[in-house]
């Protein structure tokens, strides 16, 4: 949510670049993979640094799956 388009509602948000403004709908994740769960929610230095850094992780994978 923190990437949504500001102009928008946060109850019917829409998201610029990765997602051509809503002309892609990606499924709900049901259940977190329990490595990244923790990795998102622990507050040890691995956890941390993983927050800290998450959105160059997220650009360096963005075109994977694009192949």
């Amino acid at each position: 949510m923190a990437e949504h388009l500001q102009k928008l509602s946060n109850t019917n948000p829409k998201f610029g670049t990765c997602c051509n403004s809503g002309k892609f709908n990606l499924p709900t994740m049901q259940h977190v993979p329990p490595e990244l769960y923790d990795l998102l929610t622990h507050q040890d230095p691995i956890g941390k640094s993983f927050c800290k850094h998450i959105r160059n992780y997220n650009g360096a994978l963005a075109m994977t799956s694009v192949g």
